[in-house]
């Protein structure tokens, strides 16, 4: 038995392998995300503790990786109009529900917005000239939803040359800019949304993997060099994701043939089917609570 396990997961690619557990993987993602907040604005843990929760934020780094790789499946399939349709169907919903609550609860607290304000919030303008608030995620995401086409082409034309021009492109803005930290991290996460669709497009291909492989190397040499310090973390779980998402993987992958897990398999699947409405709940119940303080 361990030996036919051991063939079938030596015949499965990578991309093959991250497609079967993707609900697990993004379920798990965001309850790193909420143990990292959890942590920063409760604090009081024993330095053990807070040593290990304030690496949360790897579930951000999880998300960008599958996001680019999901996104390049959905792509690949339907046409531009569609694809589009598709994730205004997914992502605006949620996203309009958030700020019209949150609207209303600032006025029914006394606070004043103007009609530009609430604009400026909706149109995720706050995040791309200032900086945004804790949704700068959900910024983030819809502005590469926007521009996937061009970052998906380039991946297409210039194969591992794409990944070496985004890693001079990242590099090359965070040795000159001191960047805000929301801003940095966005931007230093689009090596792994790259990641995500190179990883997606050439699935199967050892060649192509190996390419990531020295483009991580790139990236790596580069942020020693960066300005913000802050760089040093979001750099070490940019190394580590690639290799964490395939050990959650082989966990789950393990304990569904030993049926370990069996009773939460249709829980996982549930939360990493509706992650966009959990995230945009769990953002929404931030805000409120900072608007409240």
């Amino acid at each position: 038995m361990i030996e036919a396990y051991s063939k079938g997961i030596m015949s499965m690619n990578l991309a093959e392998y991250v497609s079967r557990h993707r609900s697990v993987l993004m379920a798990l993602a965001i309850a790193f995300v909420v143990i990292y907040h959890y942590k920063c604005w409760v604090g009081g843990f024993p330095w053990y503790i807070g040593m290990v929760l304030q690496w949360g934020f790897i579930g951000v780094d999880i998300f960008f990786l599958l996001s680019g790789f999901g996104l390049t499946y959905s792509f690949q399939k339907n046409s531009i109009s569609r694809f589009y349709k598709n994730r205004l169907i997914k992502i605006l919903p949620c996203y309009l529900l958030m700020g019209a609550i949150l609207v209303l609860h600032m006025f029914a607290l006394g606070k004043e917005l103007t009609g530009g304000e609430v604009l400026w919030m909706y149109s995720t303008l706050d995040y791309t000239f200032s900086h945004g608030g804790v949704d700068w995620y959900v910024s983030a995401i819809q502005q590469l939803y926007l521009l996937f086409p061009i970052l998906y082409y380039l991946v297409k034309w210039l194969r591992s040359w794409s990944c070496f021009l985004i890693v001079i492109l990242v590099c090359t803005i965070t040795w000159n800019y001191s960047l805000h930290w929301s801003h940095l991290a966005m931007l230093q996460r689009l090596p792994m949304f790259i990641c995500g669709i190179y990883l997606a497009m050439y699935r199967g291909c050892i060649r192509q993997h190996l390419y990531i492989v020295f483009f991580y190397l790139l990236f790596f040499i580069g942020m020693l060099f960066c300005r913000h310090i802050i760089s040093v973390n979001f750099l070490l779980t940019t190394l580590i994701t690639p290799f964490f998402i395939c050990l959650l993987s082989l966990t789950n992958d393990i304990s569904e043939k030993l049926k370990i897990n069996s009773c939460f398999t249709g829980l996982y699947d549930k939360m990493g089917g509706g992650i966009g409405q959990q995230y945009f709940t769990y953002i929404l119940w931030n805000k409120l609570s900072l608007v409240v303080l």
